[in-house]
């Protein structure tokens, strides 16, 4: 298994973008997402979910502002 990574997107919270990479491929369900220091549940209505290939959809696009960070186990 690969070590944990926490960062920031480069992607630019706008209120519309929803769609964020990370620098490195992750393992799969190891992804957390912190929305302003508050960790977001990816079950909730303000939540996320994994693509793959480096990518979170966010469900509610992040108003400028925002900072989005991402935790996951690099592959």
């Amino acid at each position: 298994m690969g070590f944990p990574v926490f960062e920031t997107p480069s992607e630019v919270p706008n209120g519309t973008n929803k769609v964020f990479t990370t620098v490195g491929d992750y393992v799969k369900k190891s992804v957390r997402v912190w929305r302003n220091g508050m960790l977001n549940r990816k079950q909730d209505i303000d939540g996320w979910v994994e693509l793959g290939m480096r990518k979170v959809q966010m469900k509610e696009a992040p108003e400028t502002g925002d900072v989005i960070q991402i935790y996951y186990v690099r592959v």
